[in-house]
């Protein structure tokens, strides 16, 4: 998610951003146990912080997109992260 600003696109959400949803997305989405505690707490902390993103990032400058449109943005771009990052990782 870009917006235009003068000097050209500013990104919304870092890659250092993007790879700590990953890192959490891959704790509870490829979790062998979801009902372990360490996948329950990953889903709480990445859901924490895509609420953050938006409420900081997205919502000022991106007045069209909800939280739900970039919650869905934000799963899609996670799971193709951690395709790419790990073999074991199931893609879709």
């Amino acid at each position: 998610m870009a917006q235009e600003q003068s000097g050209g696109p500013e990104w919304a959400v870092s890659a250092h951003e993007l790879e700590r949803l990953t890192a959490l997305f891959i704790q509870f989405d490829g979790a062998l146990d979801p009902r372990a505690i360490e996948p329950r707490e990953a889903k709480i902390e990445f859901r924490r912080m895509l609420e953050d993103l938006y409420a900081t990032k997205v919502a000022p400058g991106f007045h069209s997109v909800d939280f739900v449109a970039f919650e869905r943005y934000a799963r899609i771009e996670c799971r193709q992260r951690a395709c790419r990052k790990t073999r074991e990782y199931p893609s879709i």
